[in-house]
């Protein structure tokens, strides 16, 4: 179902949420994620190895920064 929406958009913002790594992993796996233009992340929970996970996407990923959490003290 994720991916049907994802093919739709052309940026998906969401920054400012509760998003973690098993969120943002499925995120990363999903098929149509490549077609956005942008995803923010940005202001999450995300682990810097996530992170870097994202920024290898095709599209521009806003990720910095991320909320404090036990990845980031």
């Amino acid at each position: 179902m994720i991916s049907g929406i994802i093919n739709r958009l052309i940026v998906l913002d969401l920054s400012g949420g509760n998003l973690g790594d098993k969120g943002a992993k499925t995120l990363f796996n999903s098929p149509g994620i490549n077609r956005l233009h942008t995803l923010n992340v940005s202001n999450n929970y995300l682990s810097p190895d996530m992170v870097k996970k994202l920024s290898q996407l095709k599209c521009r990923v806003v990720a910095e920064p991320q909320k404090l959490s036990r990845y980031n003290p």
